[in-house]
């Protein structure tokens, strides 16, 4: 039965009469297109609004150190803070500052460059000096030396002197300008004066008549600056010069830096002889203390010495 339903399967397909000569082709159908449809009027659209156009950020002003600049100073004739100068000027130390050194300084709401601002003139605190007085120099200079008492009821800022060299018949000579080695002159601290006249000529000693320039008042300053404690100090006389030796203080709960020493010594007139500042680097932790040397070259008849500091709080 089997080879029978076998047979008649092939009978079948024979009869069909399949044409396996033909090859099919698919026929592509294209896919109906689809017409979008109209925006409604007024029909919100995913459109981004245009972003505000932001003004640039002002730029810091950059601002070249002048001869007799502090940058306490600097910061109270363009009414900036000492912490904005900071921020800007990592690094800066203020009691090292050069003539032609650039720093920055915050931009101003005008925009306009710090250094041309027009500054208004100050009129200077009424105080008053002592006599300069003058010797000629080893190097063929002039050097005029004075010092200053703050013997008024409020610290002094920036202060400077100019001073005039009288010729050999009092008429005028040349002029130079001496600065306070300190920021501030606290009440009832004395600070030497110096003013060099380089191309000068002097046969003997004389006096040199002086106006001040500029001083004025740091009563809202004196939270940024403090004076240390000088101990053991020691002077002597060696074939470099005078040496004083001695440590500095920090009275203060607060770690100080930028520490300015100033040493002085008197002739047997009492006059200032000499004197030398020196700047320590680092910082002086609160109650801490840090030794000193300074050398005064050239100087061998001393008869009393002085040293004061000062370091500015962080």
């Amino acid at each position: 039965m089997k080879k029978f339903w076998i047979i008649a399967l092939s009978i079948l397909i024979s009869a069909c009469g399949v044409d396996d000569s033909i090859t099919l082709t698919p026929t592509l159908r294209r896919m109906p297109t689809t017409t979008p449809l109209p925006l409604i009027p007024g029909a919100p659209t995913n459109t981004p609004p245009p972003l505000p156009t932001l003004p640039p950020t002002p730029a810091p002003v950059a601002y070249k150190i002048q001869k007799g600049d502090t940058l306490i100073a600097i910061a109270s004739k363009f009414n900036v803070s000492l912490e904005a100068i900071d921020k800007l000027n990592p690094g800066l130390n203020p009691a090292n500052l050069q003539p032609g050194q650039t720093i920055l300084l915050p931009p101003d709401t005008q925009g306009l460059a710090a250094a041309s601002i027009p500054l208004p003139a100050i009129t200077p605190l009424p105080i008053t000096l002592g006599a300069f007085y003058c010797s000629p120099t080893p190097s063929s200079s002039v050097i005029c030396l004075s010092e200053f008492k703050n013997t008024g009821n409020a610290p002094i800022l920036n202060l400077s002197a100019q001073v005039n060299l009288l010729n050999a018949d009092n008429s005028p000579g040349a002029n130079a300008v001496a600065y306070s080695p300190l920021d501030v002159i606290p009440v009832g601290v004395s600070v030497p004066l110096a003013a060099m006249f380089p191309q000068a000529a002097l046969s003997s000693n004389r006096v040199a008549s002086s106006a001040v320039l500029t001083a004025e008042s740091a009563s809202a300053l004196v939270d940024r600056y403090v004076m240390l404690n000088v101990s053991g100090v020691t002077g002597s006389s060696s074939s470099s010069g005078f040496i004083i030796n001695g440590s500095v203080i920090n009275p203060a709960s607060v770690e100080v830096k930028s520490v300015v020493i100033v040493a002085t010594v008197y002739n047997s007139a009492g006059a200032v002889a000499s004197y030398r500042k020196i700047i320590l680097n680092g910082t002086i932790a609160p109650r801490g203390n840090t030794p000193f040397s300074i050398t005064m070259a050239g100087i061998t008849e001393v008869t009393r010495w002085a040293v004061i500091a000062q370091a500015h709080i962080r």
